[in-house]
């Protein structure tokens, strides 16, 4: 009864007429499912609970045929109501001797109908003259065409009677023959004279959602219950046929995917409908599939021919399922008007005829110069199909889905393709098929390109090409040593490659060799290098020479040039390219080109969430986390630490990156390991210490570590050890990072700074001589690779070794170095060191200046555990206490807010100083204050940031009476203004918020 509100009102005021005297009739109407019968049923207890008599029947389509069916009904349940014998019991009595006191006999098919009609009027008055009566007929086209006859007799009489007629009529049925198209025409001309018709609708969605709170026992998400409507159209038969499909499955439904509802289909829904239509047509179950098959069928024609019928039976079939509600039309085209029956049909047909109906779908179709997209997807639902035309249109629609980033689709496409093509064809076809199998299931895609490696001929594009790939594949599946031997195999062999062929398996081979441990090798000197026509050898030097040089730590300017190649270049696989290009943005970020690096990244994550490579993914979303902390912005690092969902955009407190990411299923080998310690680095860089911890010690198990990856775990784990306390396990865990990076040719500080660590820890030992000797080491590589953040992190470090004069002018210039690359979080971190440093010299004035600065650029930065950490140091440094925030309108006092107002409404500083009874020195101050903290340069932006001066009262001028005239009042009592007027520190102040 639920959505039900207006049908129970309706049926309640035909109760209460009936108990007036004042008899009424109405019509429920609807589709298969709609709830006509649990409405009579209701109606039918809300009549007996008011004492009324009750007198139900139904038709049966079994019975449709048969004189007076109903009306033996009516007759058996009066006579039963008037406590008198129906005729079969009156002729046992009088068989047995006694006196029958029935009401004549069962009528005949020879018997007139007014004669039936008068004697059931009669006992029909006899019973009103006791109780109010309700008469209840349910499924009245399938009632006999005497029994209508009747009913016509008792609804032209109806309203001197205390009686209420209740009938339900289901459009759609099936179209009948004979005499009962006969009966059919006077049920439908009966429906006429009923007093009021009612069709029945759909539940609504608050509904659908009650009756899946009461199967999951409480409430459910809101777009659970959309979808649940949207597929069931509210139709409650269908809704309670779900529900039980989602009973048998055992899903919980507080974790369930929305999606997953659109995939199920009970196959009672189909049995329901196959009975139904099924008897008067036998292909409906045929043109059932068909249509569900296709989706959307252009005319009954198209049917007919999919399901081996007539078109003109087809016809009056589609035609009595658009009448009745399960399909819909529109624009010439038919489908199932609720998308749960066309699952249910298509859970109800075998494999093997799903197959045969694609592959007969796909056909007429092509036939039919469809548009490729929906011959496709027949052909890759159907058996193997060995037609030409199908292996070029799968191909064609391979490349076209890899355009698009669906390449699930596309490897559907191919192992169709691949499962008929012709010898010449399958090197290609396997080729393509690796790259698309590449994002998901690297080994896979290692054994399709290892395929290809023993079918294409030596020393051409095809096989060199395939050879790249299987090495990138090897890499992924964890198997580095595998592709490496293979590529120097062919390196050492290259048949009758050209020389830039040659060139490309070389920078290949050294590459992998790289990765699996081995020494950086020179640079290439082959002078075809800086001008190969082949993209994949462009590309594979320009990853390989970037990588290196980057690895090497010297060549900033060569490596930048490379990586911004290597990005530029167009790639020929749409899985290798993502990961070629989160090593090429990290080299960016390395070397300090830090827009660039964000930038790549950022495409590359963008375009595997809309392709669905979450293992792609996943990698991208730590690497942009790593290069967006080294660009300085805090808060997009800890946004890379949420959960890897698509939406999750907004950033999270530090409080909430303290989880290890959780690996996604299908994830390469080592993906979830290098995730885990990109994580690590970021959650130690912001600070998160324990976070850190259980990313990286807790149930982390060590064997399963890739080779190329040994070197950041020992990194990691040795910073961690350090900030637990643990300086000797920390020392050792360094020392072995440092002697494998070491072997490899890896000295880099950007890649792995080690030596500032081991310095720190040394320092901690007592041991100053050897924690200065790395500190030196550290800060001359550094300056070799020239970066200006690599060179001023490697500067706190040895900051921190040395001592006195050597200790401040060490920070200062780490603070310019990071001033000048733009990265607040690091500046902000390296002012907080020169401002403890200043305080421990007991110069507290600019100790407090250095600390607040690093507050407004840690606030820029979203670093929010660092600003909270300022605070602390400023209170410590005296300072009195300062609003919350440190930039933005927020920052603002009264004073500098008034004086920005009236900026951004045109006036200059000497009416502003006029108009606030101050001197134009103080409206000078405010808004040198207002611009760092709004991190503005001029009063042009002052309109848009701060807002309109007519909205504020705060503009209005103070009272004459109360103002200061000559000198400025002082500041407020908040602390805010730390300048104490100095003209010097002021311009400090503008320097670092602009």
């Amino acid at each position: 009864m639920l959505s039900r509100d207006c049908e129970t009102s309706a049926l309640d005021k035909v109760l209460g007429g009936a108990t007036a005297g004042m008899g009424t009739s109405l019509l429920l109407e609807g589709g298969i499912g709609t709830g006509k019968s649990s409405l009579l049923r209701g109606a039918m207890r809300t009549a007996r609970s008011r004492d009324f008599g009750v007198v139900a029947v139904r038709g049966r389509k079994e019975e449709r045929g048969i004189p007076y069916a109903v009306a033996h009904q009516a007759r058996d349940q009066l006579l039963q109501q008037l406590k008198r014998p129906s005729p079969a019991d009156a002729d046992a009595n009088a068989t047995r001797g006694g006196t029958g006191n029935g009401t004549g006999t069962a009528w005949s098919r020879d018997d007139a109908p007014e004669t039936m009609a008068r004697e059931l009027y009669g006992l029909l008055t006899e019973l009103t003259s006791r109780r109010p009566v309700l008469i209840v007929v349910d499924d009245v086209q399938w009632v006999d065409t005497p029994s209508l006859y009747w009913l016509g007799h008792v609804m032209a009489r109806i309203e001197v009677l205390p009686v209420a007629l209740l009938a339900s009529l289901a459009r759609g049925v099936p179209p009948a023959e004979g005499r009962q198209a006969e009966n059919e025409s006077a049920a439908v001309g009966l429906t006429s004279g009923f007093h009021q018709q009612l069709v029945l609708r759909g539940l609504n969605v608050d509904s659908v959602g009650y009756l899946l709170g009461s199967l999951a026992g409480g409430p459910v998400r809101p777009e659970l219950t959309r979808v649940c409507h949207e597929v069931t159209g509210g139709n409650p038969l269908w809704m309670h046929a779900l529900l039980r499909e989602i009973s048998r499955t055992g899903t919980d439904l507080a974790h369930m995917d929305p999606e997953r509802i659109r995939d199920m289909g009970p196959v009672e829904v189909a049995e329901t409908l196959a009975a139904r239509f099924g008897l008067r047509f036998p292909g409906a179950c045929r043109v059932f599939g068909s249509v569900a098959v296709m989706g959307s069928v252009a005319g009954p024609c198209t049917v007919a021919e999919l399901a081996g019928m007539t078109p003109e039976s087809t016809a009056d079939l589609l035609h009595a399922l658009v009448h009745g509600g399960v399909l819909r039309e529109s624009d010439g085209t038919v489908s199932f008007r609720h998308p749960l029956v066309r699952t249910s049909f298509l859970a109800a047909l075998s494999p093997s005829e799903q197959s045969s109906l694609h592959a007969r779908a796909a056909e007429m179709l092509h036939r039919s110069a469809a548009p490729s997209e929906e011959v496709v997807a027949h052909l890759v639902r159907a058996d193997p199909m060995d037609e030409p035309w199908a292996r070029e249109l799968l191909a064609d629609a391979a490349d076209s889905h890899v355009r698009r980033g669906r390449l699930r689709e596309a490897g559907a496409c191919l192992r169709q393709a691949l499962a008929v093509c012709e010898e010449e064809d399958e090197p290609r076809l396997l080729h393509r098929l690796g790259h698309v199998e590449l994002v998901t299931d690297p080994a896979g895609a290692a054994d399709k390109f290892r395929r290809v490696l023993e079918l294409a001929p030596r020393g051409g594009d095809t096989r060199a090409t395939a050879l790249v790939d299987y090495g990138w594949a090897e890499v992924l599946s964890g198997r580095a040593y595998a592709g490496l031997r293979t590529v120097q195999a062919e390196a050492a062999d290259p048949g009758g490659a050209d020389e830039e062929v040659r060139l490309g398996i070389r920078a290949l081979s050294g590459l992998l060799a790289s990765l699996n441990g081995g020494v950086v090798p020179p640079a290439l000197t082959s002078p075809r290098a800086a001008e190969v026509r082949r993209p994949w050898v462009r590309r594979v030097v320009s990853v390989a020479e970037a990588l290196h040089a980057h690895w090497r730590g010297e060549g900033r300017a060569e490596a930048v040039a490379f990586a911004r190649q290597g990005l530029a270049d167009p790639g020929g696989s749409a899985a290798v390219l993502p990961v070629e290009r989160l090593s090429l943005a990290t080299v960016l970020s390395r070397a300090g080109e830090h827009a660039e690096a964000l930038a790549a990244c950022r495409a590359v994550l963008a375009e595997a969430r809309a392709s669905g490579q979450r293992a792609t993914a996943e990698s991208a979303r730590h690497v942009l986390g790593h290069c967006a902390l080294r660009a300085g912005s805090a808060d997009e690092a800890e946004r890379s630490l949420l959960p890897p969902h698509p939406e999750d955009t907004a950033p999270a407190p530090a409080s909430a990156a303290t989880s290890a990411p959780a690996p996604a299923s299908g994830d390469w080998e080592g993906s979830a390991t290098h995730g885990r310690l990109w994580a690590a680095d970021t959650l130690l860089e912001l600070g998160e210490d324990e976070a850190a911890q259980r990313t990286v010690l807790d149930g982390f198990d060590e064997e399963s570590v890739p080779k190329t990856l040994s070197h950041k775990l020992l990194f990691q784990r040795g910073r961690l050890h350090l900030a637990a306390g643990r300086t000797e396990a920390g020392l050792a865990d360094l020392w072995e990072c440092g002697r494998l990076l070491t072997a490899r040719g890896w000295l880099n500080p950007a890649v792995c700074a080690w030596r500032s660590e081991a310095a720190l820890a040394h320092l901690a030992l007592g041991q100053r001589a050897e924690a200065e000797r790395l500190a030196r080491d550290e800060v001359n590589l550094a300056r070799r690779w020239g970066a200006p953040h690599v060179v001023g992190r490697a500067l706190l470090a040895a900051a921190q070794v040395a001592g006195g004069r050597q200790r401040t002018a060490l920070l200062n210039e780490a603070v310019e170095l990071f001033r000048s690359a733009g990265t607040d979080f690091q500046e902000a971190q390296a002012r907080r060191d020169l401002g403890s440093d200043l305080l421990r010299a007991g110069k507290r004035r600019e100790a407090r200046l250095q600390l607040r600065t690093a507050a407004g650029l840690a606030e820029r930065s979203g670093a929010a555990r660092l600003v909270a950490e300022l605070r602390r140091d400023l209170a410590d440094a005296g300072a009195k206490p300062r609003r919350h925030a440190e930039t933005g309108p927020e920052s603002l006092t009264q004073a500098e807010r008034r004086t920005a107002l009236l900026a951004a409404e045109g006036l200059t500083n000497q009416e502003i100083a006029d108009r606030l009874y101050v001197t134009r020195r103080t409206v000078e101050m405010h808004l040198s204050r207002v611009y760092r903290k709004l991190c503005i340069t001029d009063r042009s932006a002052l309109a848009a940031t701060v807002g309109h001066p007519s909205a504020e009262g705060a503009a209005s001028p103070p009272s004459p009476a109360r103002a200061t005239r000559g000198r400025p009042r002082p500041a407020a009592s908040d602390g805010t203004d730390v300048s104490g007027g100095d003209p010097n520190v002021v311009s400090l102040l503008a320097r670092t918020g602009t």
